[in-house]
């Protein structure tokens, strides 16, 4: 365990109090008064939302602390008394993957995007009683990167708490520093420690790149003793650290039992690049009755070599038809990358014998083709056709101005379903073309929500100053999806006639209104004194 200074253990003993007195401290009321003094009315307004009773509110506080990093630092102890808040919320625009969020998570993040003012609370924190306080500093450390958190976490690997071991060996692999390469091997010989331990010691020799673990990486391999998923962990640290000794036995793993380690092994041989692999991969894509996750790791490591010999079994699983439709479309948009003229030639035969489906047409857009914008045009005309939102990919891809028109024309066809319309509208911020700012003005005068929202979200990314009455007009009437969608809007474009109506919102009932309303009204009031 690292060793601290008497000052630093005074330290740490009043940064533990302010830490258990917080978490006693449920309502803004009851802890405005640790707010320090000097803190500007956003941050204030942000730390009194992470008292809030709201887990909405809790999560906003700590999310939007951490969009202004620089001024947040004087928040520091209030983030900290979140990291034991777990009340689970969703929110579109934190959100990744659809997955939901929580208050503790939220402050991890903004803790590290702090970064350096936060690194000495953070290992103060390390000696904190509770768990679930030390495992999320070992976590915020590892972000910030500073070389302050390696002896503490070499030292938080031998802890007994194997949730702070697990944290801290993952930190140790981001932060890069080789004095972690010993404290990771021991885990890793360890044969007292739980494989899912020894799993992210493994992970994180891969992230720390020193080319010393190979031999015991290799020797680890070797253990038909250990689980599978602790081997496939193995192997793709192999595939990380591209160190040309682990190609043989990588190649050998092609022919496992377990289809996952030979998934990870085909893949791992593509990264380290070294053309001996190539003849094993060409085997598998010949023979692509395999599990699908094989085939396509295959194909991705021959794309990866720059394999001459790969394009034509490659293009045989597009066009065949053999392979599941997810194998061909994967494999169609790795061979689009190539800008290989048989695989362009290839896709505009499939998608003009109507014969191109799903993130196949995706691959088409990212061939550069002009062609492609012809087809994909008539496959957004065709009425019964199911995959709209691909063909809205695909033309996305082209990155051709042509592109615009038949992206226009879905958006306005209302016998369409309104998802793909909406996505179409999107869509449409990739490209710099004056029309598209009347077209989302008119999407604000549709009935559907999904359009509203969408026509919303461009006028914003455009700044358009032409939207900002027809947006306050959606702030009065619209569900409080549009209202909000309509409230980030006016925050981008930051013109000051939106105050008023945003000011009106700062009650409204919907917790998700009143925030967009907060951070449109924080835009704009700082747009304003930037210019003063």
């Amino acid at each position: 365990m690292a060793k601290y200074s008497s000052a630093t253990s005074c330290r740490v003993l009043l940064f533990g109090a302010f830490v258990i007195s917080s978490v006693l401290c449920s309502t803004t009321s009851g802890c405005s008064s640790r707010i320090p003094s000097d803190a500007s009315p956003e941050i204030r307004e942000l730390i009194e939302a992470t008292y809030s009773s709201e887990p909405y509110e809790r999560v906003r506080g700590a999310f939007e602390l951490g969009q202004m990093p620089e001024e947040a630092a004087v928040a520091i102890p209030h983030l900290v008394r979140l990291l034991d808040d777990r009340a689970s919320i969703y929110d579109s625009e934190i959100c990744v993957l659809g997955l939901n969020t929580n208050p503790a998570r939220e402050a991890r993040v903004t803790l590290g995007k702090i970064g350096a003012p936060a690194v000495e609370p953070m290992l103060e924190l390390l000696q904190n009683p509770r768990s679930r306080f030390r495992t999320s500093a070992a976590h915020v450390l590892g972000p910030i990167g500073d070389q302050r958190a390696v002896e503490p976490l070499i030292s938080a690997v031998g802890s007994k708490d194997e949730y702070l071991r697990d944290a801290a060996l993952e930190s140790l692999g981001k932060l890069g520093d080789s004095r972690a390469f010993p404290s990771m091997i021991a885990v890793i010989k360890d044969t007292d420690e739980p494989h899912s331990i020894k799993k992210t010691a493994v992970w994180a020799l891969g992230d720390l790149g020193d080319s010393r673990a190979v031999p015991h990486l290799l020797a680890a391999l070797e253990d038909k003793t250990l689980p599978d998923s602790f081997r496939r962990a193995v192997v793709n640290s192999l595939g990380v650290l591209k160190d040309r000794r682990a190609v043989d036995a990588l190649m050998g793993l092609l022919k496992s039992e377990d289809k996952h380690i030979r998934s990870a092994a085909a893949q791992a041989l593509g990264e380290i690049g070294d053309s001996r692999a190539a003849d094993p991969l060409l085997g598998i894509v010949k023979r692509p009755n395999q599990d699908q996750h094989v085939v396509i790791a295959a194909a991705f490591s021959l794309v990866q070599l720059k394999e001459p010999r790969a394009v034509g079994p490659l293009l045989d699983i597009v066009k065949v038809g053999q392979c599941s439709p997810h194998i061909r479309y994967d494999v169609a948009r790795m061979l689009a990358r190539t800008k290989e003229p048989r695989v362009t030639e290839a896709l505009i035969e499939l998608a003009a014998a109507g014969r191109a489906h799903g993130r196949m047409l995706e691959a088409l857009g990212m061939t550069g083709d002009p062609r492609a914008v012809g087809l994909l045009t008539r496959l957004a005309n065709d009425p019964e056709r199911e995959d709209k939102y691909w063909v809205v990919v695909g033309l996305s891809r082209t990155k051709y101005p042509a592109a615009v028109p038949p992206l226009i024309a879905m958006v306005q066809n209302k016998e369409d379903e309104d998802s793909p319309r909406a996505f179409a509208l999107r869509t449409l911020t990739k490209f710099k073309d004056p029309r598209i700012e009347e077209v989302a003005i008119g999407g604000l005068k549709e009935d559907d929500l999904q359009i509203q929202c969408a026509a919303a979200l461009v006028l914003g990314e455009l700044k358009s100053t032409r939207a900002v009455e027809p947006l306050i007009g959606q702030l009065k009437k619209g569900g409080w999806h549009e209202r909000a969608a309509a409230a980030d809007a006016l925050g981008k474009i930051e013109d000051r006639r939106a105050i008023e109506p945003l000011e009106a919102l700062l009650n409204h009932k919907k917790v998700e209104v009143r925030w967009a309303a907060r951070r449109a009204l924080r835009k704009i009031r700082q747009a304003t004194n930037s210019t003063k």
